[in-house]
């Protein structure tokens, strides 16, 4: 989890990470977390995925069999999903949001691919863009440990019993409006 406090509204913050990371393989997933997050109070995002789950055998076969086959990028990127929340919310004080970045795959890791390496490389390259755009106020703060989300209020949408029921919500909700119900 990063933590940034940038100088624009949560919903520019919100498309500035996902038009910087759009480059990088990130697409947006089919939840729709803008709107179950609008029920719970200020907070704006969208979940980002990069990579895929094994579009056929042979990747991987060869990604578990033979390691070293994860140079190759087809490979790589079927091999493992990973999912990142990005949400902002403004800030009281000032005309300002929190941007928070955090990865949340849950089969994501294996022996050979080590998401949360690859996501914190993501979450901390994007201080150099939002310093660039003269957008970033403070940050990254990150936590000390992975484990500081558990520590979060229960009404934070990561607190894990809310993130449970938001992004199952989210999931659902995006199910309906692919399927056109």
């Amino acid at each position: 989890m990063r933590r940034f406090e940038v100088a624009a509204p949560p919903r520019d913050a919100v498309r500035f990470v996902i038009d910087q990371l759009r480059p990088r393989g990130f697409s947006l997933e089919t939840w729709d977390l803008d709107s179950v997050l609008a029920a719970r109070g200020p907070w704006t995002g969208v979940v980002l995925r990069e990579g895929s789950e094994a579009g056929s055998f042979l990747a991987e076969y060869l990604a578990e069999a033979f390691p070293f086959a994860l140079i190759l990028p087809w490979v790589r990127r079927q091999h493992g999903r990973v999912r990142l929340a990005v949400l902002a919310r403004p800030l009281r004080d000032r005309a300002a949001s929190e941007l928070i970045c955090w990865h949340f795959s849950r089969n994501s890791g294996t022996p050979w691919n080590r998401p949360k390496h690859f996501t914190i490389d993501v979450m901390e390259g994007l201080t150099e863009p939002l310093h660039a755009a003269g957008l970033l106020l403070a940050g990254p703060a990150k936590p000390s440990n992975w484990n500081t989300w558990k520590t979060l209020p229960t009404d934070h949408p990561l607190h894990p019993k809310q993130w449970r029921a938001i992004s199952g919500e989210a999931r659902r909700r995006g199910r309906r409006r692919r399927d056109g119900a």
